[in-house]
C-alpha cells in the first residue's frame, strides 16, 4: 500500500518490471501532489491514504529524510518496490503464486492447510540451501 501511495496497489500488485515501474510512478505521483509543486507533503499523501498511513508513505519513499516526497524519491521507491515484487512472483512456482497476489493482510501462511504451507517451507528452504551454494 505505501509504495503505490494507496491510489494503484491492487492495479500494480503483480509488480512491473524496474523502468517500467518508474514511467508509471510518475502518473502516480501526479494524482498525489494536488498542487504541482513537484512535492508530495503529508498532507497531500493523507488526502489519498488518511493520517495513519501518511507516515509510514513518507518514511518508505523520503530518501533525504526532509518530511517530504519529491517526484524522483516516489520513483525511486515505488520501481524497487514493484521490482522486487514482480521478481519474487517470477520466481515463485505457478500454483502458489495466487497466494501472493491477494491481500496478504487477511491471510498468513499459517492460514493456509498445513500439508500446504509445509510444502511451501521445504521448497522455499531447498531454494535457499541452493542460493547458497552458488
Amino acid at each position: 500500500m505505501w509504495a503505490t501511495l494507496d491510489r494503484y496497489g491492487a492495479k500494480f500488485k503483480a509488480g512491473l518490471p524496474f523502468a517500467e515501474a518508474k514511467t508509471k510512478a510518475r502518473d502516480i505521483f501526479k494524482v498525489v501532489d494536488k498542487n504541482g509543486d513537484g512535492i508530495a507533503t503529508k498532507a497531500e499523501i493523507a488526502t489519498q491514504l488518511g493520517d495513519d498511513h501518511a507516515d509510514n508513505a513518507i518514511a518508505w519513499h523520503d530518501l533525504n529524510e526532509d518530511g517530504e516526497v519529491v517526484q524522483s524519491e516516489f520513483e525511486q521507491g515505488f520501481a524497487f518496490w514493484a521490482a522486487i515484487t514482480r521478481g519474487v512472483i517470477d520466481e515463485t512456482p505457478r500454483k502458489w503464486r495466487t497466494f501472493q497476489t491477494i491481500d496478504m493482510e487477511e491471510l498468513n501462511i499459517e492460514d493456509l492447510p498445513a500439508d500446504l504451507s509445509k510444502q511451501m517451507l521445504r521448497w522455499a528452504a531447498r531454494r535457499e540451501r541452493k542460493k547458497t551454494e552458488l
